[in-house]
């Protein structure tokens, strides 16, 4: 194989039973929030030509256990970047945290996120 190809894919078995996985208990915990850990926010428009309504962007904000830090996720949909839209929801995400008692926002962000890491310093 030349030392470009992308090697074949490994296939794993997957760590958990599906009995496991698919157990009452594992499913309420993923499928439902909770609210003294995670804040889940979502900005939905309608669809002018379908009347649909769309998800556009989704945060998510998640205590850190035995300490006063969350961890903060933000995805925007391409065509609502660069229109106020996360410096919205991060603002909105931001007094939750306080609220909380959280003083540490802890994020990774794609390094051309340039206009993301700008929002981040000057909110603080």
């Amino acid at each position: 194989m030349p030392d470009d190809a992308i090697p074949p894919l490994a296939i794993r078995p997957y760590p958990i039973k599906l009995t496991d996985r698919i157990s009452h208990q594992r499913l309420v915990r993923t499928s439902f929030i909770d609210y003294t850990r995670a804040i889940i926010l979502v900005a939905e428009r309608r669809n002018p030509r379908t009347g649909e309504g769309e998800i556009i962007a989704a945060s998510h904000l998640c205590k850190l256990h035995g300490c006063d830090t969350s961890g903060f996720t933000l995805v925007i949909s391409d065509a609502w970047h660069n229109k106020g839209l996360g410096t919205e929801i991060l603002l909105r995400q931001m007094e939750i945290a306080r609220v909380e008692d959280v003083h540490h926002l802890q994020s990774t962000m794609l390094s051309e996120a340039d206009h993301m890491r700008h929002i981040f310093e000057k909110y603080g």
